[in-house]
């Protein structure tokens, strides 16, 4: 078996195949994988592991911090006069326009965003791409068939 890293991400001189295999000798010894695990086997400098951390603790809160940031804004949601479903309020946007002066990334409100010809494009795009992956992760599930089917359809 192959491993290699997933697109975009940050690979910072690190050997897929070597975390690879780490990880799995850690699933091994330990039954199940957590964050809490793996984090505490990166700790050692000679994990194959170790760089995909930062280990700086005062750099390490400040990301924690942006990444609760962001959960905050993606779990705020709204009830809709009518309907009894909750609907995200804020949502991610980055777009790709011509300008790159006019580039934005951040959240926006759904309205505010799908009312924006280059936002409401930078969401569709991320939403289709989402649909995708969502095929790759499970396109061996035979239960899964009719849905990867209608995304196939897109």
């Amino acid at each position: 078996m192959e491993y290699v890293f997933k697109n975009g991400y940050p690979k910072r001189g690190m050997d897929a195949q070597s975390i690879g295999y780490e990880l799995e000798a850690l699933e091994a010894k330990c039954g199940v994988l957590s964050p809490e695990l793996v984090v505490e086997a990166a700790k050692k400098k000679r994990s194959a592991m170790h760089n995909a951390f930062e280990w700086d603790d005062t750099k390490a809160a400040r990301m924690g911090r942006r990444r609760q940031a962001a959960e905050l804004l993606g779990g705020i949601v709204v009830i809709i006069e009518g309907s009894e479903e909750p609907v995200r309020r804020f949502i991610k946007v980055i777009t790709e326009p011509v300008d790159p002066a006019d580039k934005i990334s951040g959240y926006v409100t759904l309205q505010t965003a799908m009312s924006d010809t280059d936002q409401r494009k930078a969401i569709l795009k991320r939403a289709k791409g989402e649909l995708q992956a969502f095929k790759r992760k499970y396109k061996t599930l035979q239960e899964l068939a009719a849905i990867i089917e209608v995304i196939d359809g897109l």
